[in-house]
């Protein structure tokens, strides 16, 4: 080799080392910083980046990273799943940003801010989890798992249901603790004023929150011991799948997980979307209402009796697509679509999904317009090959699970509001307690329609963004 080859080979060989620590240490700080769930949509929702608009029509199982905005329709409404079990929902006209996010058992943590609207946060701190949530003039911080709902609309303020608060006004104006079924309201021409109320008035959109509260609930009432062997058994993803399928112990394979009401015909990539983030790039968006865990960890495989899912990693990353093994003769995943229906941008916005749609078998029994309520029966048999048949894993009550009662959680995979306490009806706010001046009248502001129906169980999707990617091959 002579003189000049070595050098050069020399230059490669340090810029191939630079790189290599350059990519260790971006996916060392990717992997601190939380990737969360868009967990429930219903009606006109969005996604934003850094302030601009990424998707004009948000479905759920989107993923969200930190400076995410999610931003609600006059008829939308959207919940966020944070991967120890907290939640925050958006009612109508609403939009918070995930400020900063940091992934569950790390030393840092999560910043959110509802930028306007009325928005709930059940957040859990008894891990060690430290969140914060900026509403207007003040950052309110949970000292407790707590259940509370931040207001900047016509009476600006936060009202605690349950634990404790403290709360401090900008530029350190002030410093308070707000104890449970207390609030705290705003001033909107002086933010170093507040009123410290020992009631909370009743909101309907309360009930909302309560209905999603059951509707987790019933997802999370029995389950299995199968998420003990992960990494992250408090990932809210594991309720979905005891209560949409089973879990089988599979030689070979360790366990398996199979949805319930499907046979050998259906397909895990079926139903759902092509996402594409400037960041991320292309991300399979699941149109399932279990498809989260499933899709980001782990691996799907084609077994004698159909399609299972093998768990894998959960809780040590996140992947855009997970590794498919084995598959039916003539199967083709639905590869990302480079030629053909581009996404048509609205308004000027970017709408980067496309649809992938293969039939109803492909669906399963949770397409548009059929109510995804769970369909396992948790007793049913598979077979593994001539008349070896094994049986799913029974599944447990789960262990403090209540409904309407107001518990706090020490239960791996239930968040804090499963379920929070129905205030009491007809509720009026007391005479309240003045620290400071009392607020000025504050103008009202987008109108927000009453809550007064149940809410879907899950996410409806949206009309197709674009066209479907026809059958399987």
């Amino acid at each position: 080799m002579n003189e000049s080859r070595r050098r050069w080979m020399s230059v490669l060989l340090n810029a191939l080392v630079v790189f290599f620590f350059a990519a260790v240490a971006l996916t060392a700080a990717a992997q601190d910083n939380a990737v969360v769930r868009l967990s429930y949509v219903s009606g006109n929702v969005r996604i934003l980046q850094d302030g601009a608009v990424q998707f004009d029509r948000a479905v759920a199982n989107m993923p969200l990273f930190e400076a995410s905005q999610v931003a609600t329709g006059g008829d939308g409404q959207a919940e966020i799943e944070f991967a120890d079990g907290s939640v925050a929902r958006l009612t109508p006209n609403s939009s918070l940003l995930l400020t900063h996010v940091q992934r569950t058992g790390s030393s840092g943590h999560t910043d959110l801010e509802l930028v306007n609207g009325l928005g709930y946060f059940e957040l859990n701190v008894g891990q060690g989890q430290r969140f914060s949530v900026k509403a207007g003039p003040a950052t309110a911080r949970p000292e407790e798992n707590s259940i509370f709902r931040a207001d900047l609309d016509t009476t600006p303020g936060i009202a605690v249901f349950q634990g404790v608060l403290h709360v401090d006004g900008g530029n350190g104006a002030y410093s308070v603790e707000v104890d449970e079924r207390e609030a705290i309201l705003f001033d909107a021409g002086d933010p170093a004023q507040y009123t410290l109320a020992q009631a909370i008035t009743t909101e309907s959109w309360d009930q909302w929150n309560v209905d999603r509260d059951d509707a987790i609930a019933r997802e999370a009432q029995s389950q299995t011991p199968v998420r003990n062997d992960s990494s992250a058994p408090e990932d809210p993803g594991w309720n979905d799948l005891d209560a949409y399928g089973d879990w089988y112990p599979v030689d070979g394979y360790g366990n398996v997980w199979v949805p319930d009401g499907v046979d050998a015909s259906w397909d895990p990539f079926g139903y759902g979307y092509w996402a594409s983030y400037p960041t991320y790039g292309v991300v399979w968006v699941s149109g399932y209402p279990w498809g989260w865990l499933p899709y980001h960890c782990g691996a799907w495989n084609y077994f004698p009796f159909g399609w299972g899912w093998v768990p894998g990693g959960c809780g040590l990353g996140w992947s855009p697509i997970v590794t498919v093994w084995d598959v039916p003769p003539g199967y083709k995943l639905p590869f990302w679509p480079r030629k053909g229906p581009k996404p048509i941008p609205l308004a000027g916005a970017r709408l980067s999904l496309t649809m992938v749609d293969r039939g109803a078998a492909a669906r399963g029994p949770w397409g548009p317009g059929i109510a995804p309520h769970p369909v396992a029966t948790h007793t049913r048999p598979i077979r593994l090959g001539g008349d070896a048949t094994v049986q799913p894993i029974a599944h447990l009550p789960a262990p403090g699970i209540s409904y309407r009662g107001n518990r706090m959680t020490t239960v791996t995979g239930a968040h804090v509001g499963i379920p929070v306490a129905h205030p009491a009806q007809g509720t009026t706010q007391a005479e309240p307690a003045v620290r400071e001046t009392a607020p000025a009248p504050h103008p009202a502001g987008a109108s927000r329609p009453t809550y007064s129906a149940p809410a879907p169980e899950r996410a409806s999707p949206p009309p197709p963004p674009s066209a479907p990617s026809g059958r399987p091959h």
